[in-house]
């Protein structure tokens, strides 16, 4: 097991709700934080169940971009 950490900034309407919701429903996603105020997230997650890619499409909306 791999744990491995991918950010993302919210460039649109934010909806963490629905945010949390989506990553919480992929498996090998171990934790997730999200800023309050800016409503970016950081999401830990173990390689050996999960990509970035995935987690990358599953939030590919208008409203939050992936940081490099």
């Amino acid at each position: 097991m791999s744990i491995k950490q991918i950010a993302f900034q919210c460039v649109g309407l934010a909806d963490d709700d629905a945010m949390k919701t989506q990553l919480g429903a992929l498996p090998g996603v171990v934790e997730m934080n999200i800023d309050s105020s800016s409503h970016a997230v950081d999401v830990r997650y173990d390689d050996t169940r999960i990509s970035a890619i995935r987690i990358e499409a599953c939030l590919n909306n208008p409203n939050y971009r992936m940081h490099s």
